[in-house]
């Protein structure tokens, strides 16, 4: 392969990786932005121990998990596979962040339905509810952001730079 051909490959796969890792942050960030907006609805972070808050602490646990998944994510999209050839360790771009994307998108699309069918006769289950009514409420956002990142880790994993 030429050089100059490499090296724009190269240079295409890590801006790819870039945007990549900003739409994973824009979707923790989306999603930590709401955690606060949303938890006040259910009561202060005080009343989830004082007052054993127990669909607070649902909604917090489930919204502290998804934001951790998103950090966790933008840090594996932004590493690389490491592979042995011959008697050197090569890294290559494999195009990782795929299946986090596709785990959001699953989630968003999903949201309406469950909302739909959600029994809303057990107190503890508001948090859960309260979260499909944010996932419901950012489709859109969330959406762009996951068709653009899962295309940007395909088009990556297919250039296997």
């Amino acid at each position: 392969m030429n050089m100059p051909v490499k090296a724009v490959k190269k240079t295409i796969s890590r801006v790819l990786q870039g945007i990549s890792a900003l739409l994973m942050i824009g979707i923790g960030s989306l999603l930590t932005i709401e955690f606060f907006e949303y938890s006040k609805v259910l009561g202060s972070l005080r009343s989830m121990v004082v007052e054993r808050n127990y669909p607070l602490a649902c909604f917090s646990m489930l919204m502290a998990c998804m934001i951790g998944f998103s950090i966790l994510s933008t840090f594996w999209i932004l590493s690389k596979r490491k592979i042995q050839k011959e008697e050197r360790i090569k890294s290559f771009d494999s195009g990782r962040g795929l299946i986090p994307f596709l785990c959001y998108g699953v989630a968003v699309l999903v949201s309406p339905e469950l909302l739909k069918i959600f029994p809303t006769s057990y107190e503890v289950l508001k948090g859960v509810e309260l979260i499909l009514t944010v996932l419901y409420d950012h489709t859109k956002t969330l959406g762009f952001f996951i068709v653009i990142g899962s295309v940007a880790c395909l088009i990556r994993k297919f250039m296997r730079i």
